[in-house]
Parts: structure tokens; sequence; C-alpha cells
């Protein structure tokens, strides 16, 4: 059975290299969509546990300093301009409806990320802060709107001085209840983590 030892990661996501590597050994054998479950984590004595960092390759979804991530605007915002919790996707076509500037970001150096597909992390964090298993509910985290926003942002007040931030996969998920796109959410250490972006603009649909 996996661990958060083995599960949180120095991980930045591109969905080319993630399909291309075996999915990861766990004791569910369905590997589907995002979400939560299973059995409370432990602690050790009386302080909380933190997950160790460990490299990717040894989880079979390895993705190294050098690969993307991508982002839209209606307008656009520079690195330096970021605050709070900033959504990344594995691909340049997802999220259409966030808008028509398109930007493209290398990875330079790798973010600690709580991995929120991972049974064993998502106990550790519920037995830290149970107000969190309600906000992190696949069904209410992933429906759209606020949801999202408001667990990420209670994420960040809980663990923000530890992690850059947090990703999901949906190839590299515990269980099929959880559901929603990969997603990369970072919330510090940007111009540490990207470089400066590659700025493109598709065209608006002709009515």
């Amino acid at each position: 059975m996996r661990t958060a030892h083995d599960d949180t990661i120095q991980i930045c996501l591109n969905a080319k290299f993630a399909k291309s590597m075996p999915p990861p050994q766990t004791h569910n054998p369905r590997l589907t969509k995002p979400g939560e479950k299973g059995a409370a984590g432990k602690k050790q004595g009386s302080q909380r546990q933190t997950p160790n960092v460990v490299q990717a390759h040894s989880m079979g979804n390895y993705i190294s300093v050098g690969n993307s991530l991508f982002k839209r605007f209606h307008k656009y915002k520079d690195l330096e301009s970021f605050e709070g919790c900033q959504w990344f996707a594995l691909t340049s076509t997802y999220g259409s409806e966030y808008g028509d500037i398109i930007c493209k970001y290398t990875i330079k150096h790798k973010p600690t990320l709580l991995n929120l597909g991972s049974l064993a992390v998502r106990a550790m964090m519920f037995k830290e802060h149970p107000d969190l298993k309600e906000l992190m509910d696949p069904d209410e985290q992933y429906s759209g709107g606020k949801a999202n926003n408001l667990a990420h942002n209670t994420i960040r007040k809980y663990y923000g001085d530890r992690y850059d931030g947090t990703f999901i996969s949906e190839t590299l998920v515990d269980d099929e209840d959880l559901e929603g796109a990969s997603e990369v959410v970072l919330w510090k250490n940007f111009d540490r983590i990207l470089s400066a972006p590659i700025r493109y603009t598709i065209p608006a649909p002709q009515n």
C-alpha cells in the first residue's frame, strides 16, 4: 500500500510525458479519475506527519524540469502579478472558457506539491484538519463554480508554509470515485518555479 511518504512528490505535470509512463502500483487497481476515501494516516508522537518528498521517477510518473504547464487568461498577467492560488493545465487546449490568451510556462525548478489523487495524502490531511473532508469531497470540490477555489484556499491556509501547491492527475489516482480534470495549483514561488511564458492568442470565433 502506498503511503503519504510515497505519494507527495516534487512534480511538474506534462500530459504527454505522463501518459507515456506506466501507472503506479497501488492497493486499488482502479485508476481512473480524481477524490477521497481511505484509512486515516498516522502521526508520530505529538508531531504532525509531513510526507517526505521523494523523486518522482520512483512513482512511475516522473515529470522533469524542462516540461510545460499552460494557463489561459482573458487579460494577461505576468508572474510578478500572481497572487494566491493559480491554476495550470497540462495541455494548451484545456479551459477555453478561461480566455483566448494562452501562456506556456517551462518548469525550471520542481515544486513541492500535495498529491490530491492519493488516498494516503488525503487521509493525512483530513486527520490533521477535519474541516477539509467536506470541502475536498470530489462531488463538491470538482462540481464547478467556486468550490475548488474555496477548497484550495483552505488547503493553502493549512499547508502553504510547507508546500508550493497541489496536483491531481486523472490517470494517476487511487480511486474511481475521484473526478475532475488534471491540474496543478501553485500558491507561491511562481518566478522560482516557472520561466517567463511564451504567450500567444487564439483568434476569437467569427459569429
